[in-house]
């Protein structure tokens, strides 16, 4: 038998949990399909590579759903500088000139993710179907119907495609893109620093791509770095446990 929703939601990231907890508490019967469970948090272990400048809307909508506090109990790096520079212009914002304490947050993503599938269970109007994978997608412009691969067949008045840039929902309502090579690639490293938490992110503008400099917390920054491929060279992977870097 078909199983009725009112939303589902392809993909359970940061977005795709992110919307269905503000849909949460809602007379809509919604269900979340995801894929892959997210490897759990520990203090102890490296910071992930893959983290965002969250603002302090982000910040709002995550506090709006109850999922901030499942951020700030894992790990995160609040900022309160940001210099912007080139080659002519250089640019400092501080968020006391906005009368806040912070300007935004660096977390890592995977930390985000986890805040807010932990809210989930918290609504008895959303089901969380993960890990799940999608064998079929029927799209008619009325309803959508998702066979899954356990056998399972949801059929939803509204789709939501958060399955990222090979999105399967896209594909299956026939959405094209349009997309070219920048040549460019962006190499980031994940570093240990002489200096504790800084409260200042750099970003410096170049005709080869941005560069930046990220704080993570304690003796831990990012960085990124886009260049054309032929300054990059040839990549050689690294071996050890904590290299931290990523084509």
């Amino acid at each position: 038998m078909k199983e009725q929703f009112d939303v589902v939601i392809v993909g359970g990231g940061m977005v795709g949990a992110a919307v269905a907890c503000c849909l949460g508490g809602s007379e809509l019967k919604v269900a979340v399909v995801e894929a892959q469970v997210p490897e759990a948090f520990a203090s102890d272990q490296p910071h992930d590579l893959r983290v965002s400048a969250l603002s302090i809307a982000s910040k709002n909508i995550l506090e709006a759903v109850g999922a901030w506090e499942g951020v700030t109990s894992r790990r995160y790096c609040p900022f309160k500088r940001m210099r912007v520079w080139e080659t002519a212009g250089d640019t400092t914002f501080n968020s006391d000139d906005i009368r806040y304490p912070e300007l935004g947050y660096i977390v890592e993503n995977r930390i985000t993710q986890l805040a807010l599938l932990d809210r989930l269970p918290h609504f008895d109007n959303i089901e969380l179907l993960m890990p799940q994978a999608i064998s079929k997608i029927n799209y008619d412009g009325h309803e959508s119907e998702l066979i899954l691969a356990d056998g399972r067949v949801l059929q939803a008045k509204l789709l939501v495609a958060a399955d990222g840039g090979q999105s399967r929902v896209r594909q299956a309502v026939g959405l094209g893109v349009t997309s070219w090579d920048y040549n460019q690639h962006a190499l980031v490293i994940y570093i240990e620093t002489a200096y504790p938490q800084q409260d200042i992110t750099w970003q410096r503008f170049v005709s080869s791509g941005p560069q930046a400099f990220l704080p993570l917390t304690g003796h831990y920054g990012s960085i990124v770095w886009y260049q054309s491929p032929m300054k990059f060279g040839v990549y050689k992977p690294c071996h050890t446990s904590n290299c931290g870097m990523s084509w």
